[in-house]
């Protein structure tokens, strides 16, 4: 690639340049350095990917500005249309940051047993980065054991074919 444009730099210095005027410096091509466009990385993770009903979720949100407002969403999916179960937000260096890393935002959430039992979620964190609105997202469960067994009767007179009970 270099090779490429140093033979085009030559061809266009040939085309441009066509004699020497006394007293007069030539012309040098000049190469200006290209600003980085990439998009800053942010992400957020959990300290678990499964949690028990009433557990505590840790959250860590990173790659955001330092001191940025870091807003946390927690959506259950497995549910149609799904559902916002939680949104707060987090300042990074503020009194509920649960990290003291300087663009790392640390919380937690509590998993309610009341609606979590056996679901899907989405959790993501929504903050500045680089001076830019970013987002990160992961996703996590509340997967409580199916207690599903197979019933066939009693010892005494078993059954032939077996049901499925639920239940403890």
């Amino acid at each position: 690639m270099f090779h490429y444009l140093r033979g085009l730099l030559r061809k266009a210095q040939k085309s441009t340049v066509k004699r020497h005027v006394p007293n007069r410096p030539r012309c040098q091509p000049r190469l200006e350095l290209l600003e980085n466009r990439l998009a800053p990385s942010v992400s957020v993770v959990t300290n678990q990917l499964d949690y028990a009903p009433g557990a505590t979720a840790l959250f860590t949100a990173s790659g955001f500005d330092s001191g940025a407002s870091v807003q946390f969403k927690v959506v259950k999916t497995n549910v149609t249309p799904n559902v916002v179960e939680t949104l707060w937000s987090v300042t990074d260096g503020g009194t509920n940051d649960q990290n003291s890393g300087a663009g790392t935002v640390g919380t937690k959430w509590y998993v309610n047993p009341a609606f979590s039992i056996g679901a899907n979620f989405t959790l993501t964190a929504t903050g500045r980065s680089g001076g830019v609105t970013q987002t990160a997202t992961t996703t996590f469960t509340d997967g409580a054991a199916s207690l599903d067994q197979a019933a066939n009767g009693p010892p005494a007179a078993p059954l032939a074919s077996s049901s499925w009970d639920n239940g403890n």
